[in-house]
């Protein structure tokens, strides 16, 4: 066969021309009889296939010479399998063709792992050789030895040869079979043996045994079982460490840095370790100052790696003296992309913490990464994007030093365009983000520049969702400018651009165009600037009512939700457009439970008006599809429809009367209040609000929820909850079920804590809002009930909570707690306690006469009010405890009556005119009585054993007065 190759570039050499004794050569290699022959055709071929790839390709196609060589292989002499197996390694020398031709060979794999267990060393060692040169970067070969039984452990075993040659050429050869090679990687690094072996070796004297060892080490540990093995070798990384510095070798010096950074990359527990060899990061430091590129670059990447993900590496490797400025000065060697790629790379992680933004800012990193963004490298261009992008997050120096260098948001804009190359898409869109975020100057430099609308929204059409993402977060940022920075409906105005995308987007366009007019809209400034964008809302209508894709429904009515939320102006406009609400009620039917809970949460936001609830309430499907969401939403479908619910029964009669008649409303309503976990706090506290408000001022609807047979047992119950929101709910819930009804009251109060518990929250200051409720639920249950009203007067803190109810400062609160005096004024089994009250509060005399006035057939009580009366008079409204001692025993004294006079001038200032009025024994005795309650309601506890014996004493009087 006459074969052609390309011995020079151009030119073209028959193979026959090339070696013209090829053929005598094969049939030497053949020829049994003559060993010696036989060795000098295979040391002609060695020679041959040295001289480069067109003589590897004329020996290695010829149709026997690797069959020969095999055949030479599998003889029992050694000198011929050595040399047979140097020409082998010599052929197929980073030649693909004729690595594939040997690969092909049935027995090649075979013979030569069997001449690994020679015992002749330079045997072995040629035929690791052959394995190494075969397999490298051809994965049919790695596989095919690794494929072989005993292979890995044969290598491993010759790791630990005595013969130094065999030990580099077994972890060569392990190198080369798992280059690049993801499986036998994983395979090697699990086979017993070979790390530990290598490790070993990593330490030898013989420096080619000790690198061969440690390029291995480095191969493996870029799989991250292997990187979690090797770490746990307590040994290693000190050693490599120590190679950083002692070894005079710089490939030995390189590759120790290679391992490092190679055991680094995305594992915490490696790069703590590391970093916390007291002398890795100087040593590491060091090598950046090497004559050599290459050390050089891999110190960079290592310290790179050390710092990537991890607050802890980031903030003591930039703890180091030198080590940000020393990164700084490699940005700017020219000629060494690699160095600097690797030097930014380490710089944008180190960016990751607070106070290496500002070393490396004020090491003027800046400009070079800044003039970095127009590298003809790709990744220096990426690495130099994400470095300026990391430095600007939360960083306003930052943000206003780089939007100030010349030209740097220009060619960030630029970089958005970068064609087919998506990552540094990504990073320049994120680095306009972090420049623009909180920033005007900045925000108004991008938005100046007639590229960057169109390159962004540009990147919105890429079917790359985490682009997309940072580009709606870039456009949310640049909506931030303040009102005279935009003007809606220019080409240059963010929101303008997005309005645009909703007409004429792909449908990943539209959806994150959507995504960002949402995230916009929840800002109160920007909810007005959409909503008057020329056809803003017109757009979202339409995509919501036309598109049957869920993610798009989904992000159009969050959209609307947050349109609406506080805006009359937009809420205006979306229930006023035709097909606003039947398009949102679909979605409320028909959506996914996403698209569901977006309906619900947009159509509660409608309801900003008695208008808009009349409108809405009037919607024959709206209702029975919120009552359906109760029941089968999601959690946050389930909270959202209880609160559309309750804003749409908020004093609005027709709409109450609607939800209550709805066969489930209520039932779903109180099913809510059971929500057993602490995250459906908010489900538990809108269904609450929505029961409330339906009870509001309508006795039949008082009286259906009133029915159901857990209602007031689960609003009693969220008396009880943490949550300060919910308690309030439940408690004007409470409160409004037993507004002027009879029957709620007597039924509510029938609860045995209701009133115990709401004269607690009555108490709780601190919470203006839950007091307001529980007193006004309170002020209700009474109001014409005389066992709750008991019950109250009996609860041994209710003088104390009303008197702290009565001296609020909250009208509300003042307000319930003199409708609860007014309603224990008709029951003559309460005065004493509105007695104590009295004189316990701020009331004023005026006051007093409606309370006189609905007690006058009280006569017996008529003493102790003129006394609190006259108590009322005085500059300070508290009582001493001197003051009580002297009037009773004023009337102890006096054990058959006593002197109305003489107890008021002991209790009054002595200005005070005097009454000459005798106290009967039974008047006596009705003071003494409520003088016990005055002190029993006092936060101070006080003595009563005397006060107790004058009743006593008084009792006794009576009972042989009467005898």
């Amino acid at each position: 066969m006459n074969f052609k190759v390309a011995s020079t570039p151009g030119q073209n050499t028959p193979l026959a021309e090339l070696i013209p004794n090829l053929a005598h050569l094969v049939s030497q290699l053949r020829d049994k009889t003559h060993p010696k022959q036989q060795g000098e055709a295979a040391e002609n071929l060695v020679s041959l296939a040295a001289k480069g790839s067109v003589y590897q390709t004329a020996i290695g196609l010829h149709p026997t010479v690797i069959k020969d060589l095999v055949e030479l292989l599998k003889s029992d002499n050694p000198g011929l399998q050595n040399i047979a197996a140097q020409a082998l390694s010599n052929m197929a020398w980073k030649n693909y063709d004729i690595q594939t031709a040997i690969g092909t060979h049935k027995e090649v794999f075979q013979t030569l792992v069997k001449l690994l267990r020679s015992d002749n060393p330079k045997v072995k060692a040629e035929a690791t050789y052959a394995i190494c040169y075969t397999a490298v970067d051809h994965r049919f070969n790695q596989n095919a030895f690794v494929n072989q039984t005993t292979v890995i452990s044969e290598l491993a075993t010759l790791l630990l040869d005595p013969d130094s040659n065999c030990k580099t050429a077994a972890a060569k050869a392990l190198d080369a079979l798992a280059w690049d090679n993801g499986v036998t990687r994983k395979d090697l690094g699990k086979a017993p043996g070979i790390i530990p072996n290598l490790i070993q070796n990593a330490k030898h004297t013989d420096l080619s045994v000790q690198a061969a060892a440690i390029y291995m080490l480095a191969n493996l540990a870029t799989d991250p079982a292997n990187q979690t093995t090797i770490g746990e070798n307590k040994e290693l990384i000190p050693a490599l460490v120590q190679l950083l510095h002692r070894s005079t070798c710089p490939e030995i010096q390189q590759v120790a840095a290679i391992t490092l950074g190679n055991l680094a990359k995305c594992n915490t527990k490696n790069q703590t370790a590391i970093v916390n060899h007291p002398d890795a990061i100087e040593y590491l430091v060091a090598l950046l100052q090497s004559p050599n590129d290459e050390a050089v670059q891999q110190a960079a990447r290592a310290l790179g790696n050390l710092a990537q993900d991890n607050i802890l590496t980031q903030a003591k490797i930039g703890k180091h003296p030198t080590v940000i400025n020393d990164l700084v000065v490699l940005l700017k060697k020219t000629g060494t992309p690699a160095v600097q790629q690797e030097a930014a790379t380490a710089l944008a992680n180190l960016a990751c913490v607070p106070e290496n933004q500002n070393k490396i800012r004020e090491a003027g990193a800046i400009p070079p990464l800044v003039k970095l963004l127009l590298s003809d490298d790709n990744v220096v261009r990426a690495e130099a994007t994400r470095a300026l992008a990391n430095l600007a997050a939360d960083n306003p120096t930052n943000q206003n030093q780089i939007g100030q260098q010349t030209d740097a948001i220009l060619y960030l804009i630029d970089l958005l365009r970068s064609p087919n190359d998506s990552v540094i898409q990504k990073l320049a869109a994120l680095a306009l983000r972090n420049l623009a975020a909180d920033n005007h100057a900045n925000q108004a430099a991008i938005i100046a520049d007639t590229n960057a609308l169109p390159n962004l929204v540009a990147l919105l059409q890429i079917d790359n969702p985490e682009i997309q993402n940072i580009v709606v977060d870039t456009l949310v940022k640049l909506g931030c400018l303040p009102t005279d920075k935009g003007q809606s409906g220019k080409p240059l105005d963010p929101v303008w651009a997005l309005v645009q995308l909703l007409q004429t987007g792909t449908l990943a366009v539209k959806l994150a165009a959507t995504t960002a007019l949402a995230k916009l809209a929840s800002n109160p400034d920007n909810r007005t600037t959409i909503g008057q964008a020329p056809g803003a809302i017109d757009a979202l209508v339409a995509q919501l009512h036309q598109s049957d894709d869920q993610a798009l429904q989904r992000a159009t009515a969050a959209a609307l939700a947050n349109l609406a939320n506080n805006n009359e102006q937009n809420q205006a406009a979306i229930v006023n457009h035709p097909d606003a609400i039947d398009a949102l009620v679909a979605l409320l039917q028909t959506g996914n439970l996403t698209g569901k809970y977006a309906a619900a949460a947009a159509l509660g936001n409608l309801t900003g008006s008695s208008v808009n609830q009349d409108i809405l309430g009037t919607h024959k499907e709206l209702i029975p599809a919120l009552v359906k969401l109760l029941s089968d939403g999601d959690k946050n479908g389930k909270k959202t429809a209880a609160k559309a619910l309750g804003n749409l029964a908020n004093n609005n009669e027709q709409n109450q009367a609607a939800i209550v008649n709805h066969p489930d409303a209520i039932e779903y309503l109180v099913a809510l209040l059971q929500s057993p976990n602490d995250e459906d706090v908010q489900t538990v506290q809108q269904a609450a609000r929505a029961l409330g408000n339906l009870a509001n001022n309508n006795k039949q609807n008082q009286a259906k929820i009133g029915k159901h047979p857990t209602v007031i047992n689960d609003l009693v119950a969220l008396l009880q909850s943490p949550n300060d929101e919910a308690v309030q709910q439940a408690a004007r819930a409470l409160g409004n079920l037993a507004q002027d009804n009879i029957l709620t009251q007597a039924k509510i109060g029938k609860h045995p804590t209701v009133i115990n518990d709401l004269v607690v929250l009555l108490k709780k200051t601190g919470t203006p809002a839950v007091q307001q409720e529980a007193a006004t639920a309170l002020a209700n249950l009474v109001a014409a009930d005389t066992t709750n009203q008991k019950a109250f007067v009996a609860h041994p803190d209710a003088i104390h909570a009303l008197v702290q109810g009565l001296q609020s400062t909250d009208p509300s609160v003042q307000s319930a707690a003199t409708r609860i005096l007014d309603a224990l004024a008709s029951n003559p089994d309460c005065h004493y306690f509105i007695a104590a009250a009295c004189v316990s509060s701020h009331f004023q005399g005026h006051e007093l006469v409606d309370l006189y006035k609905k007690m006058q057939d009280s006569n017996p009580f008529l003493a102790a009010l003129k006394t609190t009366k006259l108590l009322l008079k005085r500059d300070t409204h508290t009582i001493s405890n001197d003051a009580l001692k002297k009037a009773l025993r004023a009337v102890v004294q006096s054990p058959k009556t006593a002197t109305a006079s003489e107890t008021t001038r002991l209790l009054a200032p002595p200005e005070d005119p005097t009454q000459d009025q005798k106290m009967s024994q039974e008047e006596a005795l009705t003071f003494l009585k409520f003088t016990k309650l005055y002190l029993l309601s006092q936060p101070t506890k006080h003595d009563t054993s005397a006060l107790e014996a004058a009743i006593d004493k008084l009792h006794l009087d009576q009972t042989e007065a009467a005898a």
